[in-house]
């Protein structure tokens, strides 16, 4: 019987390097990838009179991105996040993400004596086959998930992007000369495997695209659906109800783009529709982004501008949530709609699961945990308006100047439980961004970013403080 069990063993080890080689010598492996760090000094973002608090901090992260094809028409594709964050998708992890966490009991769990790092995360994001046929594509697994100019649906492909969209789905592109359609169906959360308590999603895309007058549009139809049982919307997103029903989303997004030698153009809309499922409370959110450039290859000069909108949530309506929230990565100002500001949720933006404003009658920057987070503010509840400047002094060294100015949409934010009205304004950021590339596959930029606050952050009859602000990010990022 051991001599049997012993000579299984050995087949079976011999089957698994047979197979091993085979699809060594079978399999095109391929690497791409991206290293990233980042420094960040802002100083007082809760435009605190009293105790001003700087938040500074540095994130570093590695994205190893493998291809496989496995056998002609398939392709097996991957991305490994390195240094992941535990919370803020991509991230990274911080510098200095050492092994104390509060009290320690041990060399352990110690900061002050500790020879080491803790030991971080590595990240599966996205794991997917593509099976490619004459006129069609078979996709099957963690797929990410880019649309127009990433409004809504936004992959994070971009070199200081901080967070991607995925779903795990099967979907089918159709090709029809320069038109592609692809139904798709994924699994947002498995619940109980015996339970209908599941959250689906079944959307479909179709895009045109034409190479020969450089335009490209589309439109996409999302509808999320999930039982009572499977409803786990954010108490606190929705006035702290519970859910009592079916959530059952609906959005539609088109866009426009046209690139030339000359300039580009872009606009994407975005209409949100459906039911929460909790207390009978309906969606009913609207934005819109618009893109401009003019970019001549004989000038160095180049000027552009980002305008757009985005409805908020009227917390006086009980019935209704009316806000539509941006993809987080879709950034306009450096300071404004990415790092939290001031000490009320003017942007109505709870529903990302923001934690970092208090909710007390008057403001305590010993609590106010805005200058606690990285960059989790989104555009929402605003108009904005961003036109800016470009010099091109070398093909290294480039240099752009943004002024951005916003207005509120809904001039409702709740203190402590109150509603107050509150001023419209905003405010405006000036930026100044000095980029180097200091090859094809490196890039170093630095930004230095001023914000002036508008009466909209004394939140109504609160007064709360609105102090000038100023900020320091430098970022470099090599893509091979």
């Amino acid at each position: 019987m051991r001599i049997m069990k012993n000579n299984l063993f050995v087949i079976a080890i011999t089957l698994l390097m047979a197979l091993s080689i085979a699809s060594t010598a079978l399999a095109d492996l391929e690497w791409s990838g991206l290293y990233r760090a980042e420094g960040n000094s802002i100083v007082c973002p809760a435009f605190g009179d009293g105790l001003c608090k700087r938040k500074e901090y540095a994130t570093h992260i590695l994205m190893l991105r493998p291809k496989i094809v496995a056998a002609d028409g398939f392709i097996i594709n991957a991305q490994l996040n390195i240094f992941n964050s535990d919370k803020y998708n991509q991230l990274g992890a911080y510098f200095g993400d050492g092994l104390g966490s509060g009290a320690s009991t041990s060399i352990n769990d110690s900061s002050t004596v500790s020879e080491n790092q803790k030991s971080e995360d590595i990240k599966v994001t996205q794991f997917y086959l593509t099976h490619k046929q004459e006129n069609a594509a078979l996709v099957v697994g963690r797929v990410p998930l880019q649309f127009g100019l990433g409004m809504t649906y936004n992959a994070g492909n971009g070199l200081f992007d901080h967070y991607s969209d995925t779903r795990d789905l099967v979907g089918y592109k159709i090709t029809m000369g320069n038109f592609f359609l692809m139904p798709s169906y994924a699994k947002i959360h498995e619940g109980n495997l015996s339970g209908y308590d599941d959250t689906t999603e079944i959307n479909f895309q179709l895009q045109y695209e034409n190479p020969e007058i450089d335009a490209t549009m589309g439109v996409f139809y999302q509808n999320r659906h999930s039982s009572q049982a499977g409803n786990d919307t954010p108490p606190e997103a929705v006035g702290g109800l519970t859910a009592n029903g079916q959530y059952n989303s609906k959005n539609f997004n088109i866009f426009y783009k046209k690139e030339t030698d000359n300039y580009f153009v872009g606009f994407e809309l975005a209409q949100q529709g459906g039911s929460t499922g909790v207390n009978n409370i309906s969606l009913s959110g609207f934005g819109a982004a618009l893109e401009y450039e003019f970019h001549p290859k004989e000038h160095k000069n180049i000027y552009g501008v980002k305008a757009g909108m985005a409805t908020g949530d009227n917390p006086k309506t009980t019935k209704e949530y009316e806000g539509f929230i941006f993809d987080r990565n879709y950034d306009v100002a450096m300071l404004l709609f990415n790092h939290g500001l001031g000490q009320a949720d003017l942007l109505h933006t709870k529903l990302l699961g923001r934690t970092d404003l208090q909710d007390s009658p008057a403001p305590d920057y010993n609590t106010t945990t805005v200058n606690g987070e990285p960059d989790v503010e989104a555009i929402s509840n605003v108009t904005y308006l961003s036109p800016y400047f470009k010099r091109k002094w070398s093909d290294r060294w480039s240099m752009t100047g943004a002024l951005t100015i916003a207005w509120l949409n809904d001039d409702t934010v709740t203190v402590g439980g109150t509603d107050y009205t509150t001023s419209t304004d905003l405010g405006y950021e000036i930026d100044l961004s000095i980029n180097y590339n200091i090859s094809e596959k490196i890039t170093w930029l630095n930004q230095l970013g001023y914000f002036s606050p508008g009466d909209a952050w004394k939140a109504g009859n609160n007064n709360f403080s609105t102090g000038s602000i100023f900020g320091f990010v430098t970022k470099a990022a090599v893509s091979f």
